[in-house]
């Protein structure tokens, strides 16, 4: 590959991806990426930290900016999340905003168009990406929909995509391709994230407990690495799953032990998947009282502003 030092031709930049909770951004992210690096789930507020994307080619480095759907805050982890997507957008080159049609419900009166004009008060380049257009009900409103959006004065470019196939995202690449300066790569060929593997270990562990347990209880839930030890038998992680009272600590670990052993033997299943090892995982359950709501519980579990 040539390097931007040797080439002057070379562009690179930064793009935030914002979207109200659960359009589709992590799973365009992990798209763009090549690899797993951000959680996915059906539930809203599923993604808690701006997560690293890096896509690199011959003549161009693009640093995605994964951040937590933009929603009304409440406590004072959702302050943290609302703070990280607004942190995201300073100093970027574009903005992609993800609208997605398949839901009418506006999570807290937030849309995509208020979302997309907040940024534009911040960056001058947003591009409108209309995901999910594998659907059917999205591809028969997508030419409407992208009508009204070339009509909006702040935005650049509107692109149909699919962030689930794939479609869409080559065009979307050629089009940020045009905001971007010239300059050096930022990060290394064979870097696709700036996370450190505890991290994506706990958000696997996390993705699994959002799947599995309902209600509120995931909201409550954070999840701390406490031993990690790689060998030739493979990786040996040990962790601890916090929740906010000791109800939840009864229904992280099930009947007998059995919720707590199939949240351990899917986060194993999806690391090993990941790393292509065996992995070994010990899981314990602490409660934390109500972490999510108070500085130094937020600081603890790792959500620092």
């Amino acid at each position: 590959m040539t390097t931007a030092n040797q080439d002057i031709n070379f562009k690179s930049g930064y793009v935030a991806i914002l979207g109200r909770p659960n359009t589709g951004k992590s799973t365009l992210i992990n798209k763009i990426a090549g690899k797993k690096i951000a959680i996915t789930s059906k539930k809203p507020q599923t993604t808690r930290d701006n997560i690293i994307g890096v896509h690199h080619s011959e003549r161009m480095q693009i640093v995605f900016i994964d951040t937590p759907g933009y929603h009304k805050p409440v406590k004072k982890l959702n302050n943290y999340l609302v703070g990280q997507t607004l942190k995201a957008v300073k100093d970027t080159d574009a903005v992609l905003v993800l609208d997605d049609l398949s839901t009418k419900f506006i999570e807290d009166g937030y849309s995509a168009q208020a979302l997309a004009e907040l940024a534009s008060r911040r960056v001058d380049n947003i591009i409108i990406g209309i995901n999910k257009t594998d659907l059917p009900s999205i591809s028969r409103r997508l030419d409407d929909a992208m009508e009204l959006w070339k009509k909006q004065s702040f935005v650049k470019e509107v692109v149909p995509l699919s962030a689930k196939t794939g479609k869409g995202i080559p065009e979307l690449l050629k089009l940020i391709a045009k905001f971007l300066p010239e300059g050096p790569a930022y990060f290394p060929e064979n870097m696709i994230t700036d996370k450190p593997k505890y991290w994506l270990y706990e958000e696997f562990i996390r993705e699994i407990i959002f799947e599995e347990l309902q209600q509120e209880l995931p909201y409550s839930s954070a999840v701390k690495l406490t031993g990690f030890e790689d060998n030739e038998t493979g990786l040996h992680l040990s962790g601890e799953i916090f929740v906010e009272r000791s109800s939840q600590k009864g229904m992280v670990i099930g009947k007998g032990g059995k919720m707590i052993k199939k949240i351990g033997t899917r986060a194993r299943k999806s690391i090993s998947k990941r790393e292509k090892r065996e992995v070994h995982l010990a899981l314990q359950v602490r409660v934390k009282n109500k972490w999510s709501e108070n500085n130094n519980g937020l600081k603890e579990m790792g959500y620092e502003q």
